[in-house]
């Protein structure tokens, strides 16, 4: 079962510190088979700095009071990327004195950034790669939090004339790429926005942190309108 398992398993006496790691434990970090002491040591070793305070010394391990462990944790592979770990482990005690700690390390590395995608996917517009009404919030919340003193945020909400007239005429192609240009024309413009979602069919909005004057700000919304109003040709025409 050890062998055939995808899982890398463990087994620590915390009263001697024996300890023991399979073929697949070892892999899973890029190295070969026992070419690392078996050791708790060897294991805090490569904990990542920030997680190492989850765990005891092998000593004071003989205090713990939990049955069943479960951790989420990185560990440094030999090639010095962090593997994310999922920890699972069962605490034998025999007369009430912990005997063992056995159980397996999981590579969820994969999962864990599957997961942050589908964060980012649900955040972000489909068409112009730009956030979305579900996204901007946090978003908001990090450039107001981030504001020094003198600053605030200048908010611009922009809507496309005529834009139902165009894909009525045009058809939806014609539409989505006048959606993507527009996008494309907001990140590149002057205007350097911190925050550019698409928030509704043809509904834009933009938020920059500054200390500009109110005739600064609506300077800045006239020259963003005149880069948007820039004509564009679509297959010819």
């Amino acid at each position: 079962a050890m062998r055939g398992a995808s899982d890398g398993l463990f087994d620590l006496n915390p009263a001697t510190g024996q300890t023991y790691f399979s073929p697949r434990w070892f892999q899973m970090l890029g190295y070969e088979p026992d070419e690392l002491p078996h050791s708790y040591e060897t294991f805090l070793s490569l904990l990542h700095p920030d997680d190492q305070t989850m765990f005891q010394s092998v000593g004071e391990l003989i205090d713990f009071k939990e049955n069943i462990v479960e951790r989420e944790f990185r560990m440094r592979h030999k090639d010095r990327r962090w593997v994310h770990i999922l920890s699972r482990a069962v605490v034998i005690r025999h007369g009430g004195q912990l005997k063992r700690i056995v159980g397996t390390h999981v590579d969820i590395t994969e999962l864990i950034q599957q997961q942050k995608d589908l964060e980012v996917a649900a955040k972000t517009d489909d068409l112009t790669g730009l956030r979305n009404r579900r996204g901007l919030p946090q978003d908001l919340e990090q450039i107001t939090a981030a504001l020094e003193p003198g600053e605030r945020i200048a908010l611009l909400h922009l809507d496309l004339d005529m834009f139902k007239s165009l894909n009525d005429t045009r058809g939806h192609e014609a539409g989505d790429y006048a959606l993507t240009l527009t996008a494309r024309r907001l990140r590149s413009g002057g205007a350097g926005f911190d925050i550019i979602a698409r928030v509704g069919g043809d509904e834009f909005l933009m938020a920059k942190r500054t200390s500009a004057s109110d005739d600064d700000i609506l300077r800045m919304a006239d020259e963003t309108i005149t880069e948007l109003g820039v004509p564009f040709s679509f297959k010819g025409s």
